[in-house]
């Protein structure tokens, strides 16, 4: 369920070790790069909605670089734990 994503990345933002029980609760069942792109969505709405904030300026920077690192390195093939690591900075961004 794509909705679940959209919570977890809401969730990161505010109580992050919430977040991170919930996307460990889904991680067998969901796909970890249906999920960054529904965290990247989410941001570049808030972006859109006020370019000048600079915490989601950071939020897509970062989610842009875990991208890349999903595609270029060996975390392709545990994509969960960089994902868990950007919930638990997400707040600190």
């Amino acid at each position: 369920n794509i909705f679940i994503a959209f919570n977890i990345y809401d969730m990161a933002l505010s109580n992050p070790e919430k977040a991170l029980s919930m996307l460990r609760e889904i991680e067998d069942s969901e796909d970890a790069y249906r999920m960054l792109g529904a965290w990247s969505s989410s941001a570049l709405k808030s972006y859109k909605k006020d370019p000048t904030n600079r915490k989601t300026k950071n939020i897509l920077k970062e989610l842009a670089k875990i991208d890349m690192l999903l595609k270029t390195t060996s975390f392709s093939s545990e994509p969960w734990k960089i994902l868990e690591s950007f919930i638990l900075r997400a707040k600190l961004l």
